[in-house]
Order: C-alpha cells, then structure tokens, then sequence
C-alpha cells in the first residue's frame, strides 16, 4: 500500500505548472497522493475552513506526510504550532515538506519567520527552496541559502529539520530551463523519498 502524501498548493489554490507537469506525476507514483482543491479562503492560515479543508484530506489513523507548497506552508505550519490535529482528534503527520516556504513578503515583516521557527522540537522538516527564489530576501542583507540557514539555526526543531536549495530555482521550485527540469525532478523527488523512508 502506497503510502498518503498530502499535497497543499499556494494561495491560487494550484501549483506551478513544472509541479503539474513534472513532479506529481512522479509523486503519484510512489504515493497516494491527495491534493487539497480551490483556491485558500482569505489569508488567515489558520481560519476554520483552511484548517477543516486539510483536516479531511488526512487518514484516520496510521503514518502520512504532507507537503506544502508557498501560502500552503503557512497552513501547514500554523496547523502543527497551533495543535490543530489534535483539537480534531486527528493524527499530526509523521513528517512534513515545505518547498517554497516563503519567508518574507516586500515589507519584510516576520511573522512567517516566526512561524516556522515557532514548530516544535522534533518535528521532521524538510525544506526545498531554489536559490533565487524572492521570497527569501531580506533588506539586502543574507539572502537564499544563508538566510535559511541563519533561520533553521533558530528552529526548535533544527536538529530535525533538513534543508536542500535548488540551484537557479525560483519560489516555485522547480521552475528552472527546460533543459534542466528533468535532472531537478529527480533530484527533487530524491530528497522527498529519502527524507520520508
């Protein structure tokens, strides 16, 4: 039995098209995948209808995993720090992936950046972010890889959190030249399936 891989998109309710094309597709065939529909209700990550809408994607019982993709991190996030699934009676994942997680927006403010320094020790992360991607700039100082890794050296739970940057990816990932895709798709669904094994 395959096992579930959760799958949250960005605030548009869809994920790239090199995602589509490329990555969940390879996905699928190692899990059960099962993707969250539609487009976020608002900007709340942690309103009833975002955190019900993930709640019902999640089995009963057993091990899954969840990955969350740009504003889908957020929910994600904010569903573990804010204890969610146990409120639902509902079991947490076993591990989770943020790819894109964005960190700031243009004013650089740092409520996300709390956020995921906010999960708590022992959660199992693993982070996926390219190396241009905008949303991981501050004021002009670190930027990219450093600046993530400033941010984990700050985690609760950086002993348990892993962090891989796609070389001249952007904030979706995998949105690199066409003559790249195919070695970045492998490369990618490499460290998600070591990651969750």
């Amino acid at each position: 039995m395959k096992p579930v891989l959760i799958l949250l998109p960005g605030a548009s309710g869809s994920f790239t098209k090199s995602m589509v094309d490329c990555l969940i597709p390879k996905l699928e065939l190692t899990f059960n995948v099962r993707t969250r529909p539609g487009k976020w209700k608002g900007w709340n990550p942690n309103s009833n209808e975002n955190v019900h809408s993930v709640l019902k994607l999640c089995p009963k019982d057993g091990i899954y995993y969840i990955l969350g993709n740009s504003f889908g991190n957020h929910v994600l996030c904010s569903m573990i720090v804010n204890n969610s699934f146990a409120k639902a009676d509902a079991f947490p994942p076993s591990k989770i992936i943020l790819c894109g997680y964005p960190m700031y927006n243009d004013k650089c403010t740092n409520e996300r950046v709390d956020l995921i320094k906010s999960l708590p020790k022992n959660t199992k992360v693993l982070c996926i972010s390219g190396s241009n991607d905008n949303f991981l700039k501050h004021n002009g100082s670190k930027q990219g890889k450093s600046l993530y890794e400033t941010i984990i050296s700050t985690m609760l739970c950086k002993d348990t959190t892993e962090l891989h940057i796609v070389e001249n990816g952007g904030h979706g990932v995998i949105d690199v030249k066409k003559s790249e895709m195919n070695i970045i798709v492998n490369k990618v669904f490499k460290w998600i399936t070591d990651f969750i094994q």
